[in-house]
């Protein structure tokens, strides 16, 4: 089976490279000009931040390295390659395109796979955040079959003397929407064969409305300026993640969209775990917070990469204000976040807020003495609570 890659980036390179395990699997990548010079010069490595034992992906089978993080060597990098548009030979042989490039660049994609005369029968998936790719590319390749996934995982980029690492966080599952596919049936087994919990979802739409209220956080993180665990760890971060889950909650509602779980937890019983009181939080969410001391999300990073000039916030943030103004919720701490993060993305910078600036900016209505009052009337529900549902909550960070 031949898989192409088109975006390499964290979650591109970590479950391409991780394909690379199985022995009928070629993986191909489509990746910047810039990242193709740092890989031929320094290699490429990917793996577990739960592991530490690095083994050469050449001399190793594929049975030595799952668990591993694996290291390619400049001299036997996989297949990279700039651009779609002079690639038509490559996407000629393809079975499998995944599509892991940012959502502002669905549109230019799906285009260029259709000028490539891509082969009907190739299947395309798109392993992207926020709402609308799917359809983006439906609407570029109408004589293919285009699926959504949901990638539960959070994958760090954590460069080790140079040489691109990328390190996968947590262990949830990849999602994939559930359709009768020799190719999907095949892309599943070798995932699962390469270490990576990779499973069928028949609530597709239920999931993804999950995974983005979920990924609210990336506004907030990006915005700290902090790593994720130390972010996460914070409480006055996470009454601001609170409140634009609860303002996701009520929109889609009102939209009467599904909405999934969240490990086994409701989102809006998420959203009032996250105003537990620091010392609670670290205890009973330690899994959430056990993630690389570096980690941070992807719209931090092009953030601070002064080679980007957009974010995904439009389609995170951006989608619950979106669906708020059509069914007439308001959603002020969401409208605050676009509004914050687009002004950062033009500064070119994080503004690195603190936790007390970012509960001023965005929580400026709630008095320290209603949260002081809020934290001791919960606080028995957290206690009643959080053993039965945190003992086996998995949180989706990216």
């Amino acid at each position: 089976m031949h898989v192409v890659v088109v975006g390499a980036g964290s979650v591109g390179c970590f479950v391409g490279l991780t394909l690379l395990e199985g022995k009928k699997t070629r993986v191909s990548f489509v990746c910047r000009a810039h990242f193709l010079d740092t890989v031929t010069r320094y290699g490429i490595t990917v793996g577990d931040t739960m592991t530490s034992e690095i083994v050469d992906a050449s001399a190793a089978n594929s049975s030595a390295v799952v668990g591993h993080r694996r290291h390619f060597p400049p001299e036997k990098i996989p297949h990279f390659c700039v651009g779609l548009s002079s690639q038509y030979d490559l996407l000629q042989t393809a079975d499998v395109v995944l599509v892991c490039v940012k959502s502002s660049a669905t549109q230019s994609v799906g285009e260029a796979l259709h000028t490539a005369a891509l082969p009907s029968s190739a299947l395309v998936i798109s392993l992207q955040n926020g709402a609308g790719n799917q359809e983006i590319l439906r609407r570029c390749l109408p004589s293919h079959t285009v699926l959504q996934a949901i990638v539960g995982f959070n994958v760090a980029r954590c460069d080790v003397d140079c040489i691109p690492t990328f390190l996968r966080t947590t262990d949830n599952p990849l999602l994939f929407e559930a359709l009768p596919s020799e190719p999907l049936n095949t892309l599943i087994t070798s995932l699962r064969n390469s270490g990576v919990n990779a499973c069928l979802t028949h609530q597709l739409e239920a999931d993804r409305w999950a995974k983005l209220l979920i990924n609210l956080n990336n506004g907030v993180n990006a915005l700290s300026g902090r790593p994720l665990a130390e972010e996460l760890s914070c409480r006055g971060y996470r009454r601001v993640l609170s409140a634009l889950i609860r303002e996701g909650v009520q929109v889609l509602r009102a939209a009467h969209k599904p909405i999934g779980r969240i490990g086994t937890l409701q989102p809006s019983v998420l959203a009032t775990l996250l105003l537990a009181p620091d010392f609670l939080f670290r205890l009973l969410a330690k899994r959430m917070i056990s993630i690389h001391p570096a980690a941070s999300s992807s719209m931090q990073d092009d953030l601070k990469n002064p080679q980007r000039n957009t974010t995904e916030i439009d389609l995170l943030s951006g989608e619950i204000c979106r669906l708020g103004r059509q069914y007439a919720v308001p959603t002020p701490v969401n409208d605050r976040m676009v509004h914050a993060v687009h002004e950062a993305c033009a500064k070119g910078d994080t503004p690195s807020l603190s936790p007390s600036q970012m509960e001023e900016l965005f929580l400026p209505q709630r008095s320290g003495l209603l949260s002081r009052w809020t934290v001791l009337l919960i606080l028995p529900v957290f206690l009643l609570v959080s053993y039965y549902f945190l003992s086996s909550l998995w949180l989706k960070v990216a």
